[in-house]
């Protein structure tokens, strides 16, 4: 008797979680009915002569590029403007964006973030996304209006519900087909600035990167090595002079040299200084943040990925404050 109690029990479980499967996907079923209604209601009275692509997205091509086209795998520098479509759950909204300006007018501007143009490889994207972006060239601009079948579905984002149809605006900048020569050029076309004489190349044997030291003004204190404890004041900023940090003005960096506190382009850099002296670090991407980049809480890009940085620098001798009695 206790072996059939067992299995009525354990049918029972079986039973329940069918049911709740069953409810789910009928609020799935559901949800999704109501999003087409109010999309094709939405693309009928905005974009009556536009027609659907085989996959259901539509493409409004508000400027055709005249460069090349991505491939699957390339990079790209774009900008974008994310709007929901409105239905009887939500009101049309911009979500996200990389435009500083559209952000602060929409409320969804946050500190610390680099708006501008936003650096990425093509292979994540969400389906409407891979095949837009197939249809463009560099220098074209193009809406991409769509379901969530082709966006994020019934999961949504940390800023997009669950079954929102969507408008991305998209502003396809540049296609780099090899970000590494892409990085080495910007690096170039920095230190063609610079006399010869100043700079001096620095090769990781480990990344198989070289890092540049550019000397403003000589350092007469100690010699920077390993260990060594120093004060540093800094602006760190790219190659197109978007500063992304700096504390100037602030209290200084504390840093001990070749503890890891800091990037693989500091701890080397360094020990190029002087105390007293100033310079710039030129780090490529390899020292620097690597491949992943750096985002923010709202996984809002701090630093692009494959990115290279410069630094402006003043190295200070560190002195030990004495707690006061």
């Amino acid at each position: 008797m206790k072996i059939f109690k067992g299995i009525a029990v354990l049918s029972l479980i079986l039973m329940s979680g069918l049911v709740f499967r069953a409810c789910e996907d009928k609020e799935a079923i559901s949800r999704m009915e109501e999003e087409k209604r109010y999309f094709d209601l939405f693309v009928s009275s905005h974009y009556p002569e536009l027609s659907p692509r085989e996959s259901g997205l539509y493409i409004y091509v508000v400027e055709e590029g005249t460069g090349i086209s991505p491939d699957a795998d390339d990079w790209m520098l774009v900008n974008y403007v994310v709007t929901s479509i409105p239905s009887n759950r939500t009101v049309m909204k911009v979500l996200d964006t990389y435009y500083e300006n559209v952000a602060r007018e929409n409320g969804i501007y946050y500190s610390g973030v680099l708006y501008g143009s936003y650096k990425f490889q093509r292979g994540n994207e969400v389906k409407a996304l891979k095949e837009g972006f197939s249809t463009m060239k560099e220098g074209g601009k193009s809406r991409f209006i769509f379901k969530s079948d082709l966006g994020y579905g019934g999961e949504g984002t940390d800023v997009i519900n669950p079954y929102t149809s969507l408008i991305y605006d998209i502003h396809l900048m540049k296609v780099i087909p090899d970000i590494e020569s892409y990085e080495l050029g910007k690096i170039n076309d920095y230190l063609d600035t610079i006399p010869e004489s100043k700079i001096t190349g620095i090769y990781d044997e480990e990344t198989g990167a070289t890092l540049y030291y550019i000397e403003d003004k000589q350092g007469t204190g100690i010699e920077i090595a390993r260990d060594t404890v120093v004060n540093v004041i800094y602006r760190g900023y790219f190659s197109d002079k978007r500063v992304f940090d700096s504390n100037i003005g602030g209290d200084t960096l504390k840093v001990v040299v070749g503890a890891n506190e800091v990037i693989t382009g500091w701890d080397i850099g360094l020990t190029y200084f002087r105390t007293g002296g100033k310079g710039r670090l030129v780090v490529p991407y390899q020292l620097a943040y690597g491949e992943a980049g750096k985002l923010n809480y709202m996984g809002k890009v701090t630093i692009p990925p494959c990115e290279t940085l410069i630094f402006d620098m003043e190295v200070l001798e560190f002195v030990e404050e004495e707690l006061s009695e």
